[in-house]
């Protein structure tokens, strides 16, 4: 590991570093890195809902859903609706019950997600001491590994 100098009444003390020599990580150092983790899982999750396809399809989704919410409960039909069910060739209330029935699975996972986000941020907060944190940590991530 190395060696240590001490000075000891004026003499030099040469001897090996130890564990104990080491910094110790604190508990608000564990907590940091715990919600670093649980950030960075969520945002795992959350980009694999969004495998094949491309970001501005993606970035559209909440005023293609919006637009089909309102065409399903009787609004007035959009460009973005109409201009995809015309090339898709299939009726924009087809199209726009298949945008809802999507947007409805995405929206309760990033929901979830948002949740167990805010519980771990508390959760991590409140923790006294390692041990709760790490079994904090273990609830966290078997919740996280459920969706």
């Amino acid at each position: 590991m190395g060696k240590i100098v001490d000075w000891l009444d004026g003499k030099k003390i040469v001897r090996e570093m130890t564990e104990a020599d080491l910094p110790q990580e604190g508990l608000d150092d564990r907590k940091a890195r715990a919600m670093a983790k649980v950030l960075w899982k969520c945002d795992q999750i959350a980009a694999g809902a969004v495998v094949g396809y491309v970001r501005m399809e993606v970035a559209a989704w909440p005023a293609k859903a919006f637009h089909a919410r309102a065409m399903i409960t009787g609004g007035a039909s959009s460009v973005l609706l109409s201009t995809e069910a015309a090339e898709l060739g299939v009726t924009e209330l087809a199209l726009a019950e298949r945008i809802v029935a999507k947007a409805e699975v995405y929206e309760t996972l990033i929901a979830k997600l948002a949740a167990i986000r805010q519980k771990a941020e508390a959760l991590i907060e409140r923790a006294p001491s390692a041990e709760v944190l790490q079994a904090t940590m273990e609830t966290i991530y078997e919740e996280l590994g459920a969706l």
